[in-house]
């Protein structure tokens, strides 16, 4: 993880040095704490006891997984994947068939969600995912399957699963 850091600040042009490593986790968890969705632990504890549920985060660090742990929200997932872990991004669709085979689902069988329609949207095409965007404030133009919040996220997939 420290050569994530070391990275960030030499782009940042900050030196290296004992309290700025100590002070970036907590940073992270900040950030990252604010910006989760109003009803996520309802609808994770709902969604974990009916379906097989995955994280893909477009990170270069471990802290997605980090604050999931700390947070208690890690034990909804069956398998959490950093951009980090495998050195790929998305939309590229290796990270989505990596997740599907860690879950032993098929892309047919997939529903992923995301609030990217470029990332997570063309991701989950690409990989043959049935995709499902939140809408965001960025207003980005998407013409598939869409809520409005996390919290719709389980009747919608009830939906989802009837059609097909």
């Amino acid at each position: 993880l420290e050569d994530v850091y070391d990275h960030a600040l030499g782009r940042l042009g900050l030196l290296r040095d004992e309290e700025t490593l100590e002070m970036i986790p907590g940073l992270f968890k900040e950030r990252y704490v604010s910006t989760f969705y109003p009803c996520t632990e309802e609808v994770l504890e709902e969604l974990a006891g009916r379906y097989k549920v995955a994280l893909i985060s477009n990170t270069i660090s471990d802290q997605p997984r980090v604050l999931l742990e700390e947070t208690g929200l890690d034990r909804h997932f069956e398998v959490i994947v950093c951009s980090r872990d495998l050195g790929i991004r998305k939309p590229n669709p290796k990270l989505f068939e990596h997740v599907l085979e860690r879950l032993g689902v098929e892309p047919d069988e997939a529903v992923h969600v995301g609030d990217s329609v470029e990332a997570d949207m063309e991701g989950a095409i690409n990989a043959g995912i049935t995709p499902v965007w939140i809408k965001g404030p960025k207003g980005e133009p998407w013409h598939g399957y869409a809520i409005s919040s996390i919290c719709e996220l389980p009747r919608f997939l009830e939906k989802i699963k009837a059609q097909h």
